[in-house]
């Protein structure tokens, strides 16, 4: 059976208590993101987001899929990951074994001095919240040569000023301000010239899946960073190769900054603690930034490193 829009089907969701079915249709395939429409629901709290479950296809003796609820934000519409491969129902595979650890082991292999030499990192307590999103490998490729070539700055500069959003003298005046100041004016720029009917439909690349705000599904926390790469715990399990991009605007760094990036997964370890979902620590490496970009960051790491060295020494 091939996967079609509207084609009828059951999400099952096992709730730890019981196995509860509810019908609906296929509305969008864009493998391995399912998109399905189920009647009458609007209670995120029965599908949640990051829960692993079955798809059925009545009929169907062998018709079942497993899937991830990827977002839940838009019922009755729900977006599921395909964890089978091919887009047939009968294909069903083992996932596979994740490497595991706790909350404790792994900050304490991030306080570990030789830990921390070996890879110039930061400690846990420079954490920081950082935005990701998934690419699709067009999307990806689109970016690579983009985010390489151009900084940051640069991007976010050409949309505002070529766009017709914001007067360069007006640009000129808050492009020295901090990174989350410069967000807000911009923003509100943004708004003005969509109510002045200027088309601005095509945002920035910063900005076109962030929306009004990233969701919480698109949030991570830092807690290991360097030149080469950086690690983050989120709710989202990631496989390797899997391209992000990824918003890293460290709260520590004065002045503050915000870079982005396309970083590539290492891996993702399953983090075993009190945490009421499951959560992962993701591993990934600068897949695609530019010189001037990666230079922030290094120098941010290397200024850190000599701040925690002088608290330790007592300086």
């Amino acid at each position: 059976m091939k996967l079609k829009a509207d084609t009828e089907v059951q999400l099952e969701i096992d709730n730890g208590l019981e196995k509860i079915q509810y019908s609906g249709q296929v509305k969008k395939i864009d493998l391995p993101i399912l998109s399905i429409y189920l009647p009458g629901q609007i209670d995120s709290e029965m599908f949640p987001s990051g829960s692993y479950q079955t798809i059925l296809f009545p009929g169907e003796k062998t018709g079942k899929l497993k899937v991830k609820i990827e977002k839940n934000q838009a019922l009755p519409i729900l977006d599921l990951r395909i964890l089978n491969k091919g887009a047939g129902p009968q294909k069903v595979v083992q996932e596979e074994k994740l490497e595991e650890t706790n909350l404790k082991s792994l900050l304490n292999e991030i306080h570990d001095d030789d830990y921390r030499n070996l890879r110039s990192s930061l400690r846990v307590q420079d954490s920081f919240p950082v935005e990701f999103y998934l690419q699709s490998s067009e999307k990806a490729k689109e970016k690579e040569k983009n985010y390489s070539l151009t900084p940051t700055k640069e991007r976010r500069k050409r949309f505002l000023l070529d766009k017709g959003i914001m007067p360069a003298q007006v640009y000129n005046k808050i492009n020295s301000m901090e990174s989350d100041y410069f967000d807000v004016f911009s923003d509100i720029y943004r708004k003005l010239a969509i109510m002045s009917g200027i088309d601005v439909e095509m945002e920035p690349d910063e900005q076109e899946e962030r929306q009004e705000n990233a969701k919480p599904e698109n949030i991570g926390k830092c807690v290991d960073m360097s030149g080469t790469g950086l690690r983050f715990l989120c709710g989202a399990r990631f496989k390797p190769k899997d391209i992000l991009k990824m918003i890293i605007s460290p709260t520590a760094a004065h002045p503050r900054f915000s870079v982005s990036t396309l970083v590539e997964v290492v891996k993702t370890i399953l983090v075993k603690d009190a945490s009421p979902s499951e959560r992962y620590a993701v591993v990934v490496t600068f897949q695609a930034i530019n010189e001037e970009d990666m230079e922030t960051i290094i120098q941010y790491t290397l200024l850190r490193q000599m701040d925690i060295a002088k608290t330790r020494s007592g300086m």
